[in-house]
């Protein structure tokens, strides 16, 4: 056989129970928000107490003729219609203006002079007329009070790739007797750019907390200036910048992160790595959020880094871990969306098309070390993800996102709902795109799977597993649900079989009521070289039970092991319950890895993984095709009793055995064979008729042999034929095989 380590072939035994009784999302005291109006500060909401109200004023200012734009006034009279409160009427001509009004190129000379022109021709002029300044002319129509205010801003949350603009314009209003921010720029969309960094195109997309903003949040990311001076009175949040360098160090507070009631665990803006270049920043979010980060180096704003951060879940805290790949300066942005709040589409789909989203918060990471590390295998999320374990897959046996081991095998177990199972997909950072299938054995459990990893070198691999936990999506259709870094240092090479297909009992074995006793999951472990497996089926169905053993053949694909009878003994032990219990116990004479199949009322039922690292090395079974024990028609159809186990022993080589007739069955006889397991010869018994003196089965008839095994015979088959008299007179009966016993002399 292999002369692989004893452990090549061992498979760890999993408690099916363990770690179950324990959620690891029981940190997740808050929600994230499911409908817009709860993503809305206490201002805000203050306010807008209707948002259905609000969102059919949008809607009827977003079907405004088209004509009415030759002529302001007119455009505002008509928007203004519907609108009832002095908030609808700023919301009508705000919401018109992000639809219809897009941004001017910067640097780009524009023909549009005035506001006629701008509504007229849609596009506003920056430095002429931008869309701040439109706002405020047609409020000022509406005899809205609103006034513009230029400053700096560092961070625009439209922008995928956001800049640091130093000029911008804005507009604050004002709604019983409060000032609020209103910022129409950044809440109509943003600006696509190409290759070089130009603005190219805009792309529309409402962005409702800039309309009533968050005070903190808006002085955060907008600081009022004028000739150079901060405007303190312009400020409304709880902290007042008296200089650009105070607001541009202190932390960020994006959009999202009001929006999204997320709080910062890590509050100073500027990051500084220890000596080996890596550091971790940390938010408190509620679950139904979905988190990803750009990493940039500065200067020039380099791309391509987002795969040294490392994200991971732990109950609500969510970590960033940086490990920078050279020192310098960088700067992290961090986005969010509300995972509750998406567009309908037409058809059910596994794409996001988040309705709430942007930029949670912007971090400077600066790494003064020598060390440079390497990439990620792939960017994203690590570890287990909080819409996953809402839905009850979590993992149970691994709660950090990197897993370092010395060995080259290592399990992970997963707890599933009921009916649910988990997918892996394994590869090496060395080849990203290439999965490895020989190195994963997928074991279910009634409530858990267990991902057993057998790592063939030492090296970065990465785990990710896919699960069903989406319900929207079509039943069966796995979503991603987890990703684990596996650092291993063993040198040792193992690998189990290129077989990613399901193991253990499958739907029909379910359907016909079938159970399995001492097998919880789909491991058979032959523990020095022996185990076995038990299984329930009930006595109204057929008794045709089929198996088979296969070893591991090449390119994944499995053989037939010549005399696999030897290795296998399968047994009724009991019927009791209007259950039969039919065990199968094997002795396997080589190590390795064995696929046991089982099949029952002429269907394939399931198969199990046989592990064996130590050989047993007795004697095997002698050879017979099908189970042994009663047959159904003796044991169920006729009702006949047998005296002994399946396997019994021969005190000095004599035994007694009996048979018990019911009395339905005046006219059947039995008949014993004995057969030497070492050959053809057959051997005499005695025979011997008798009453059954137990009152509680009158007039049953019990039938004793008495078998006498010769001296040099150790072990023998036991037949048991039965066969019914054809008429009184009859000299011949015909008679069928019904039983096989394995007799041992002791």
């Amino acid at each position: 056989m292999s002369d692989l380590p004893i452990n090549e072939f061992d498979i760890l035994k999993v408690d099916p129970k363990a770690g179950l009784e324990r959620r690891s999302d029981d940190g997740f005291t808050r929600e994230g928000p499911k409908k817009m109006e709860e993503t809305f500060w206490p201002g805000k909401k203050a306010l807008i107490t209707q948002y259905d109200k609000i969102l059919d004023l949008d809607e009827r200012a977003l079907k405004a003729p088209q004509n009415l734009r030759n002529d302001p006034r007119k455009l505002v009279d008509h928007l203004l219609r519907f609108a009832t409160s002095v908030v609808e009427k700023y919301r009508v001509i705000f919401r018109w203006i992000t639809a219809f009004v897009s941004f001017g190129q910067r640097g780009k000379r524009s023909s549009v002079t005035n506001l006629n022109e701008a509504i007229a021709k849609g596009v506003s002029a920056p430095g002429v007329i931008g869309l701040a300044t439109i706002f405020k002319e047609m409020c000022s129509l509406a005899d809205l009070p609103c006034k513009t205010v230029s400053g700096s801003v560092r961070m625009s949350s439209f922008d995928p790739r956001p800049e640091e603009w130093s000029d911008h314009t804005w507009n604050v209003i004002e709604l019983c007797g409060m000032q609020y921010y209103c910022d129409i720029a950044w809440a109509s969309g943003g600006i696509l750019k190409d290759a070089i960094g130009r603005e190219k195109t805009m792309v529309r997309e409402f962005r409702e907390e800039y309309f009533l903003a968050e005070p903190d949040q808006f002085t955060s990311e907008h600081l009022p200036t004028q000739d150079g001076k901060v405007l303190d009175d312009l400020q409304f949040g709880t902290t007042v910048f008296s200089s650009i360098d105070a607001w541009s160090s202190s932390k960020h507070i994006g959009s999202m992160m009001p929006t999204l009631g997320i709080n910062m665990i890590t509050t100073k803006g500027t990051v500084v790595c220890s000596i080996n270049n890596t550091c971790q920043v940390q938010l408190r979010c509620p679950r139904g959020l979905r988190l990803w980060h750009h990493l940039r180096r500065q200067p020039d704003n380099e791309n391509g880094l987002d795969n040294h951060v490392m994200q991971s879940w732990r109950k609500n805290v969510v970590s960033f871990r940086i490990n920078l790949p050279a020192k310098g300066k960088y700067t992290l942005t961090i986005y969010g969306a509300a995972e509750g709040i998406k567009e309908e589409l037409e058809e059910e789909t596994e794409q996001e098309n988040y309705k709430v989203f942007g930029v949670v918060t912007t971090y400077t990471i600066i790494g003064d070390g020598e060390i440079g590390h390497p990439a990620l295998p792939k960017e994203g999320v690590y570890g287990v993800l909080p819409k996953a374990i809402s839905a009850g897959y979590y993992c149970v046996s691994h709660t950090e996102p990197i897993v370092e081991t010395s060995s080259n095998k290592l399990t992970f177990e997963f707890a599933c709902p009921a009916g649910g199972n988990v997918i892996p997909n394994l590869f090496h950072e060395d080849r990203p795109n290439l999965k490895i299938i020989d190195s994963i054995y997928r074991e279910p459990f009634p409530k858990k799977t267990a991902l057993h990893l057998a790592l063939s070198k030492p090296g970065r691999y990465c785990l990710e597993v896919y699960a069903p936990y989406q319900p929207k999506l079509a039943t069966g259709v796995h979503s991603f649900a987890a990703r684990f870094l596996i650092v291993c240092s063993s040198n040792e090479k193992a690998s189990f079989f290129a077989d990613p297909n399901p193991w253990g009992s499958n739907e029909d074995f379910h359907a016909n009521k079938l159970t399995c006793l001492d097998v919880p999951g789909s491991t058979i472990h032959a523990k020095n070289g022996k185990g076995c497996i038990t299984f329930t089926s009930p006595i109204t169905g057929g008794d045709e039970i089929t198996y088979n053993l296969l070893a591991p053949g090449v390119r994944g694909t499995w053989k037939e092991i010549p005399n696999y009878q030897t290795w296998i003994f399968a047994e009724v032990i009991d019927r009791k319950r209007g259950l039969r219990f039919t065990r199968f116990n094997f002795r396997i004479p080589e190590r390795g890895f064995y696929q046991f199949l089982f099949g029952h009322g002429g269907k394939f039922m399931g198969r199990w993984l046989v592990a064996c690292p130590v050989v047993h090395t007795g004697d095997l079974f002698p050879i017979r095709e099908g189970v042994w024990g009663r047959s159904r028609k003796m044991a169920e159809v006729l009702g006949m009793r047998f005296s002994h186990p399946v396997r019994f022993t021969a005190s000095g080589g004599v035994v007694d055995i009996t048979v018990e007739i019911p009395p339905h069955l005046p006219d059947w006889h039995v008949f014993a064979h004995l057969k030497d397991v070492e050959g053809p010869r057959l051997m005499l018994q005695s025979k011997d008729i008798s009453r059954i003196s137990d009152s509680s089965r009158k007039d049953w008839r019990a039938v004793t042999f008495t078998l006498k095994l010769p001296t040099e015979v150790k072990t023998a088959i036991l037949t048991l034929s039965i066969g019914q008299e054809k008429s009184k007179d009859a000299k011949v009966i015909s008679t069928t095989n019904e039983g096989y016993w394995l007799v041992t002399r002791v």
